[in-house]
């Protein structure tokens, strides 16, 4: 690693902090990184160490920036902006072709930040800032072409938390992701991964999946009854006998109600 570009990106990332997110800093500092765009692998590393903060709102601020000033990359055509464009042949290996390069580099982004949210061996609260990063980065890129990659890059991303049958700090990961989230940004193959897990024989497990779904009910009232037949779906792929299957909507209702309330 280079130190000038450590110490560059490091210094980036503050002024992003100290403007509040101000979205033309954010560009600015883009404009900066185009011909170098490996320096925004240093700003996923090293991004933590500037933005993460105890205080919930702070950190989920932080992690939105790095986002947004990470979504340019998906708003930048390489073919048109020349800049970019060369900064990608730098940063990709010169024996691939040409009109490879960027989705070379896109993957190996998308790769590098999945890494850090599934991470086992890191800390609770570096998996958590990151896994925010990736799920405002699905906002971040709603205008463009990406949008559908991003969000099922998202989506797997929540599968491979939630996938253990024993609770983990990947649940915990996941859950407190789901719970800001509209049901139109997760996919009918996660709600029903949620659904069944309302009935695990592990309590955080049950108590988690079903505040999560709760919440996502909460933030998209009218998504409600949807998501009530994908719930109903995957309980019966569960075979679980219609009382069972009454209990656990009507619960998930109950939760509903009080967040909203």
């Amino acid at each position: 690693m280079d130190e000038n570009d450590y110490n560059n990106t490091i210094a980036a990332l503050f002024r992003i902090k100290e403007s509040n997110g101000n979205p033309s800093v954010i560009n600015r500092e883009w404009e900066g990184m185009k011909n170098s765009p490996n320096n925004l692998f240093l700003a996923i590393e090293y991004s933590i160490n500037v933005f993460y903060s105890k205080n919930k709102e702070e950190n989920e601020d932080g992690a939105r920036w790095l986002a947004i000033l990470l979504s340019n990359v998906f708003k930048s055509d390489p073919e048109k902006d020349e800049e970019f464009g060369k900064g990608i042949e730098k940063a990709v290996d010169g024996n691939i072709p040409k009109k490879k390069r960027f989705s070379v580099f896109i993957e190996s982004l998308l790769m590098a930040l999945r890494g850090r949210v599934g991470d086992f061996t890191e800390s609770l609260q570096t998996r958590e800032f990151y896994g925010m990063v990736a799920r405002e980065l699905v906002y971040a890129v709603e205008e463009t072409k990406y949008y559908k990659k991003i969000k099922d890059w998202f989506s797997s991303i929540l599968g491979y938390l939630l996938r253990p049958s024993t609770y983990s700090n990947g649940h915990r990961v996941a859950f407190t992701l789901l719970e800001d989230m509209h049901a139109d940004l997760v996919s009918n193959r996660i709600i029903m991964l949620l659904a069944k897990k309302c009935n695990s024989p592990e309590y955080l497990i049950s108590e988690g999946a079903k505040n999560a779904l709760a919440h996502l009910m909460a933030n998209s009232p009218e998504k409600v009854q949807l998501l009530l037949l994908t719930i109903e779906k995957a309980l019966k792929e569960e075979k679980l006998d219609e009382g069972r299957r009454v209990e656990i909507k009507r619960g998930l209702i109950d939760r509903m109600n009080r967040i909203k309330n």
